[in-house]
């Protein structure tokens, strides 16, 4: 197959969007989405004629497919994959590259999926628990600070017992750190909501883009009823519960539950842009065991100090 043959018949392959022309040639070297979507449909079972394969966490069928996939756009797929197993291409086990392909496909949406292998015994894999709370500590001697992992039925206890000791101590602000934050717990968003407008002290809320799920929830409440001030990155609009869905292979996939009428995505855009980030491994590594946070490789973290220092200054001022 020449490269102009090869040209035309991804085009024909693919939808238009996949496909766009390069200074390199036909095609950019860049087409792994499309290409992701061949193998999947290969590996996984997931053309679009057996989509309806795939139940729900209920085993409820999921519904069909609106419109069936034109016959001419499958035979394109098949070729391809044909051209793929000739080409001593498809190697290696199955279920990994399966998974592995799946996982890109999602990550290339930037749409907050993920996918699992069911258990050894074939049962869906459920939700561990872990805890919902990785961090507290002060800042500069008067501000609460507290980096929250995940929003879990766990959170709400925690905040309550954390935002006890912040009321009855000597603090001057609050900081609560989402970042890299998700969770389905949409209920525990507006529990810990609640419970940070119980405290009258000022709320600063760390957002990046990884912000999801019901962490984003919260920050959004958290502003709307708390008055609390938003720093960081904005998010990427996915502030839903992730729905479980089991393939044919067995996987579950976990993908954002957004409504039908929806507008399409809205990031939380913060108050205060801080362009800069720590990667979520920096952010998560141990810390001294002092009491205090360091601040110098945080410039989301500074900004914040500085915004509750500013606040605080105006608050001693009469004007």
């Amino acid at each position: 197959m020449t490269d102009s043959s090869t040209s035309d018949f991804i085009r024909t392959a693919l939808p238009q969007w996949a496909y766009a022309p390069s200074r390199n040639g036909p095609l950019r070297k860049r087409w792994f989405l499309p290409a992701t979507f061949l193998v999947l449909g290969h590996f996984a079972g997931l053309t679009l004629s057996s989509a309806t394969a795939a139940t729900t966490e209920t085993g409820t069928p999921s519904p069909p497919p609106q419109r069936a996939a034109p016959l001419a756009v499958q035979q394109s797929l098949a070729e391809v994959l044909d051209v793929l197993q000739n080409s001593h291409l498809l190697t290696g086990d199955e279920a990994v590259l399966r998974r592995a392909v799946i996982q890109a496909v999602l990550d290339a949406l930037d749409c907050n999926g993920a996918i699992s292998p069911p258990l050894p015994d074939g049962s869906v894999p459920s939700s561990t628990p872990e805890p919902a709370v990785g961090r507290t500590g002060t800042l500069e001697g008067k501000y609460g600070y507290v980096l929250i992992l995940t929003l879990n039925s766990q959170l709400v206890q925690e905040m309550e017992g954390l935002i006890g000791e912040i009321n009855s101590g000597h603090y001057e602000g609050l900081i609560v750190d989402l970042r890299y934050a998700g969770g389905d717990a949409t209920d525990s968003a507006t529990q810990a909501t609640s419970t940070l407008h119980e405290t009258k002290l000022p709320v600063v809320m760390l957002i990046n883009r990884s912000t999801v799920g019901a962490a984003e929830i919260l920050a959004r409440q958290a502003r709307e009823v708390c008055g609390a001030l938003v720093v960081g990155q904005p998010t990427r609009g996915l502030p839903y519960a992730r729905r479980r869905t089991v393939l044919r292979s067995g996987d579950v996939v976990l993908l954002p539950d957004m409504p039908a009428v929806d507008g399409g995505r809205a990031p939380l855009l913060p108050d205060l842009m801080v362009e800069d980030d720590l990667a979520r491994e920096t952010l998560l590594s141990p810390r001294p065991q002092s009491g205090q946070l360091p601040m110098k490789q945080d410039p989301c973290l500074r900004k914040a100090v500085d915004l509750l220092s500013t606040i605080r200054a105006l608050q001693g001022r009469h004007f």
